[in-house]
Parts: C-alpha cells; sequence; structure tokens
C-alpha cells in the first residue's frame, strides 16, 4: 500500500512536468512572497501546520518500538532512566522524519521474523500432532524414561503443555520484542508436571515476593529461543492470549483517525493542486512520500503491540542452566554475526532489553528472503528519491539552495543503495573484511545519506522565505474536507 502511494504521488508529479504550470526555474512568471498570514485563502502556517501535524502524529503512531529494560519501565519520571526511554522514543520519530528507509527495513526485517517464527511453531505443532497420533506411550516407558535422567519428546508435545497452534504473529511479534525474559534463580522455584516437562515458573507481576539470589543476569528471548526451549529442554513456556498481549498494548483509535484523516485530506489536496495547474511547496511533497513510508510501516507493524513496557518473566531451574545458556548465547551469537554493527552478548545483558534496530544475520531467512526484502527496501527507497528529484526544475529562493535541493536528492539514493545491498551480507565474510567495508564503506556511506536528508528537510522550510505565489491560492472545494486546522 505505501509502494502504491508513492508511486501516484510520482505519476501526479511527472503527469504535471515540473508541477507548477507557468513558471520556470527562476519563477520569473509568478512573483514570489515570504510569509503570509492571511490573504482569505492559505497562509503559511496553515501549510506548514498541516504537514507537520502529519509527521507527528505519524512518526508517534507508526513506529513500534521493542520493550524497554524492566528497570526503565520501572523508572519514576525524577530518574535518568525515565528520560532515557523517551529519549529513545525522539531519536526514532526523527530518523523516521530524516530517513524513513531505516525504518522500513526494521519493520520489513520485524515482519519477516514473526511470519517465520509462526511457520515453524506451525510446523512443529503438526509434527507432534501426528507424533500422538502414530505413538501410544507404555507407563513403562515413562517410568524408564524417568529413571535414565530424560523426559520422552512426545510428552511435552502435548498442545496441552504449549498451545503452539494457538502462536500467532501477535505472539511472534511479542516475543522477539522482549516480551519474554528468562531469569536464573540459584534455588530451584520451579515444579514438574505429572507428565515430567518442567514448568517454567511465571511470578506474578504484583506479588510481594522475598528477595531471590541469581545465578546469571536475566535477558530477553526471541521467538525462536523460546522453540528451542520447548524442544530441545522440554520446557512449557507460559502462554498469553492475543487479546492479553492487546491489553498490553497503548495503541488507541482516536490517533489513528487523525492520521488518517489528516494524510488523506493532505494527499487529496494535492492532487487536487496538481490537475488545476496550482504549485504545491517542497514540503508537501515530501510529505507525501512520509505519508506512503507510513502506511507501508503501519502495514508491517500492524500485528506489533504498541508501546509495550512491561514482559513477563520465566524461571530457568539450576540443573538446567549452563547448558540453556550456552544454547541461548550460541543462537544470539549466530544470528548477531557482526562485531561491528551487532550488539554483543555482553550488550545484552547490560541493557537487558532487544535493540529496535541492530544488524541481524539476515540470510538466516533464506537467501530468496533476503534477495526479495532487500529488492523491496531498494524499490522503495527509490520511489521515495524520485520525489525529491521531481523537484529538480522546481523554483528555490537563490541557485545556491537549487543546486543543494539537486545535490541531496542525488547522493542520497546513490549512498543508500550499496549500504542495503551489502548490509545483509555482512555476517558471512572474514572480520577482517569486516572492519574495512564498516570503515571505508558502511560508515562514511551513511554519513553521506544522513546529511543529504538533512538537507533535503532544511531545505523544506527554508523555502518558505520566497514561494511562488500561486502557493497559497487554494482550490475551493478542498477546503470543506474534514481535518483539523
Amino acid at each position: 500500500m505505501g509502494f502504491l502511494v508513492n508511486l501516484l504521488v510520482v505519476h501526479v508529479v511527472w503527469w504535471r512536468g515540473v508541477l507548477c504550470k507557468g513558471f520556470d526555474i527562476d519563477g520569473d512568471n509568478q512573483p514570489k512572497v515570504g510569509w503570509v498570514w492571511d490573504d482569505g485563502s492559505r497562509t503559511t502556517f496553515d501549510v506548514i501546520w498541516g504537514c507537520v501535524a502529519v509527521i507527528i502524529v505519524c512518526t508517534y503512531k507508526v513506529i513500534h518500538l521493542n520493550l524497554p529494560a524492566e528497570k526503565e519501565s520501572d523508572a519514576s519520571w525524577s530518574e535518568l532512566l525515565f528520560w532515557k526511554k523517551w529519549f529513545r522514543k525522539f531519536k526514532w520519530m526523527f530518523l523516521m522524519a530524516v530517513g524513513p528507509e531505516l525504518l522500513y527495513s526494521m519493520a520489513l526485517l520485524d515482519w519477516l521474523w514473526a511470519r517465520d517464527s509462526v511457520r515453524k511453531f506451525a510446523q512443529v505443532n503438526l509434527e507432534h500432532h501426528s507424533s500422538m497420533l502414530s505413538h501410544t506411550i507404555s507407563t513403562a516407558e515413562i517410568i524408564a524414561s524417568k529413571e535414565e535422567g530424560r523426559f520422552l519428546s512426545i510428552l511435552r508435545r502435548s498442545p496441552h503443555h504449549v498451545p503452539l497452534r494457538a502462536w500467532t504473529k501477535v505472539h511472534a511479534h511479542y516475543a522477539n520484542m522482549g516480551g519474554y525474559v528468562i531469569t536464573f534463580p540459584k534455588h530451584d522455584t520451579s515444579e514438574q508436571s505429572e507428565l515430567g516437562a518442567q514448568k517454567l515458573v511465571v511470578p506474578p507481576a504484583d506479588a510481594r515476593r522475598p528477595a531471590v539470589e541469581y545465578k546469571h543476569p536475566s535477558f530477553p528471548l526471541s521467538a525462536a529461543q523460546l522453540l528451542v526451549l520447548v524442544e530441545e529442554f522440554m520446557y512449557e513456556i507460559p502462554y498469553i492470549t492475543q487479546n492479553d498481549i492487546k491489553d498490553r498494548s497503548k495503541a488507541d483509535a482516536f490517533t489513528k483517525l487523525f492520521a488518517i484523516g489528516q494524510s488523506g485530506w493532505l494527499i487529496v489536496q494535492c492532487i487536487a493542486r496538481a490537475a488545476e495547474g496550482l504549485p504545491i511547496t517542497e514540503l508537501e511533497l515530501a510529505t507525501m512520500g512520509f505519508v506512503g513510508y507510513a502506511v507501508a510501516l503501519y502495514l508491517l507493524w500492524w500485528h506489533k503491540p504498541f508501546d509495550v513496557e512491561h514482559s513477563i518473566s520465566i524461571e530457568c531451574p539450576p540443573q538446567d542452566q549452563d547448558q540453556v545458556i550456552e544454547r541461548l548465547r550460541g543462537m544470539f551469537e549466530t544470528r548477531y554475526k557482526s562485531n561491528y554493527l551487532s550488539p554483543g552478548w555482553e550488550d545484552l545483558l547490560r541493557e537487558g532489553r532487544i535493540r529496535n534496530w541492530a544488524y541481524m544475520h539476515d540470510l538466516g531467512l533464506g537467501r530468496a528472503t533476503w534477495l526479495a526484502s532487500t529488492m523491496s527496501i531498494l524499490g522503495i527507497g527509490m520511489l521515495f528519491s524520485a520525489l525529491h528529484l521531481a523537484a529538480w526544475n522546481w523554483a528555490f529562493p537563490s541557485m545556491v539552495e537549487t543546486w543543494l535541493w539537486r545535490s541531496a536528492a542525488l547522493f542520497a539514493p546513490a549512498a543508500f543503495l550499496p549500504v542495503a545491498i551489502l548490509l545483509p551480507v555482512m555476517g558471512t565474510g572474514k572480520e577482517r573484511w569486516q572492519r574495512y567495508i564498516v570503515i571505508l564503506l558502511f560508515y562514511p556511506l551513511s554519513a553521506l545519506y544522513l546529511l543529504s536528508r538533512v538537507i533535503l528537510v532544511a531545505q523544506v522550510f527554508l523555502c518558505f522565505r520566497a514561494m511562488p505565489q500561486g502557493v497559497y491560492l487554494a482550490v475551493q472545494w478542498t477546503l470543506f474536507l474534514p481535518r483539523i486546522t
């Protein structure tokens, strides 16, 4: 959907030529005006507020961040950890406004990993169901397996223990964003079920429990790690329904409707202005492209809980802790393979949360999936850049600003293209080559990309110093569309 929105906008822009019908690059055919307060039509404040309101509400509601660390969630407003959490939110809002390609790649990877998790849980559930139908376990087998210090896998594969068939994208997103945190108490507080599977105890959130000594720092688990605990270590994972997860989410209908209404009004107004030969501002052009990205992000994060702060704690029995830690650490280091772009194991233990965006070994999803996702990121990135290139011949306050816009519109996709191609395969080479690629290519190109985007964002506001007079002529019937001014 986001791709279609951007494609529609690009089509309208090029269909009208330079969009500003009737004046050249120097604006000789239309007089230029500065700040317009009130002339009975559109004002400068109306244009800026209409776009900025869309950007603010979209960035705030569309960005679905991972869970913060528990100590950040419990911090009061007078503590630094409380403001650290909000600073992270504002940081991603800024990155969304400056470089929406970054957020699109993050949302796409979240969606791909969630889909992969649902498929694996469904496959395991099918295998378990087949095993239950084809195998009968005798009492002697159960007794023998317990005496040997092991549990029959068929016992823990019953849906009574872990409802694998009920695992949805909501559960997968909740797990991958840090919804389950495993702890390692020194003393055993777990129980055994009648069939022998270990029960991971879920401490009540509001219970006053005595102080517990822990052998190892706790850390959040991914959906893949949860499945390993079920399959290899015979644990029952505490199950939470979709409704329970949604109750933890802070998504609300009002801001969503506000974002949809304001965005729709902006796009309709700009298309109507183009159809009547009236110019639009660089800010409106950039905001239309931003709306396309926001729609794509919202669809990719449709099943991801919004602004959840508290996780579910599960306790690992002491007799399995060393083996569990080694297995889960191996999975973490396999997924995050680059020592220069990825968080390390010690970072995970210190921060106590899953970072929102960190380089992951994307080839773990399969080369075909990696290729398709990379092409999707490149395609929508190039389309967004085409919007800025569409203003190549627009009237700017000066020739310096004209060439600044053109240069930034060219350098942004030129810097983003190699980064998007090289980043997913960073973990496949030797460490020495990873270091060279990061130092010589990734950092310089990322700096060039961000600089280009900052220039474009600054330009859309500086252009209001001298706008063609036609910018402030309104399409009368669009004034009756519902919006908040």
